[in-house]
């Protein structure tokens, strides 16, 4: 997925031997920072390339993967990687959605975001 400037690339990185995950390539600066979310897929970058949305696929405890999840936004601006990514399919108490979410869809300003869910505990 490539920001509206055309210099911000976010894609999933699987390579063989490496952990899987997002990575975000700024390719005029030819720098790159890479976020370790093994689940990650359906990606949507906001026009300035300064936050990612994407679905945590749901894995089941005998290591299946299902479709749909749990829908996170990762904001490129804070380092501290902890602190970066918002779970943004739970509760105000901090439950986990009850059912899946999946297809989010980040505005161009960043300050939007719109998904499918299922879950009826989702922060608003």
């Amino acid at each position: 997925t490539l920001d509206a400037t055309g210099r911000r690339l976010a894609y999933v990185a699987n390579v063989d031997g490496e952990p899987s995950g997002i990575r975000v390539t700024d390719v005029v600066a030819e720098t790159s920072r890479f976020l370790a979310e093994p689940n990650a897929v359906q990606l949507s970058i906001s026009d300035a390339g300064t936050r990612v949305a994407f679905t945590r696929n749901t894995v089941t405890p005998d290591d299946a993967l299902l479709p749909g999840g749990q829908i996170a936004l990762w904001d490129l601006a804070e380092a501290d990687p902890a602190l970066a990514v918002t779970e943004i399919t739970r509760s105000p108490s901090g439950q986990p959605g009850d059912d899946d979410s999946a297809n989010p869809v980040i505005s161009g300003d960043g300050r939007v975001l719109t998904f499918f869910s299922a879950a009826t505990r989702n922060h608003s």
